[in-house]
C-alpha cells in the first residue's frame, strides 16, 4: 500500500501552498500571501539588484526577437 500523497502546507502557516521553490534539493511549500510577503522583503534587499546584475537583465532587449523589425 503506498502512502497518500498529501498537498504540501505553508512554511509560516497552515494553508495550503500554491508554490513549493526549491534549492539544493529543499522544498520549502508557500502559500500566496507568504510568497508575496517573501518576495516583497527579497525586493527591497540587495538580492534582487545582484541578481538583476548577474542576469544581465536589462541587456536582453532584442533577445527573443521582438526589438529586430
Amino acid at each position: 500500500m503506498e502512502p497518500v500523497a498529501r498537498p504540501m502546507r505553508c512554511h509560516y502557516c497552515d494553508r495550503e501552498a500554491t508554490f513549493e521553490p526549491e534549492m539544493d534539493g529543499v522544498v520549502v511549500g508557500l502559500c500566496d500571501d507568504h510568497f508575496r510577503e517573501q518576495f516583497e522583503s527579497l525586493s527591497e534587499s540587495d538580492v534582487m539588484e545582484n541578481l538583476r546584475r548577474e542576469l544581465d537583465v536589462d541587456n536582453l532587449d532584442g533577445v527573443d526577437g521582438a526589438d529586430e523589425r
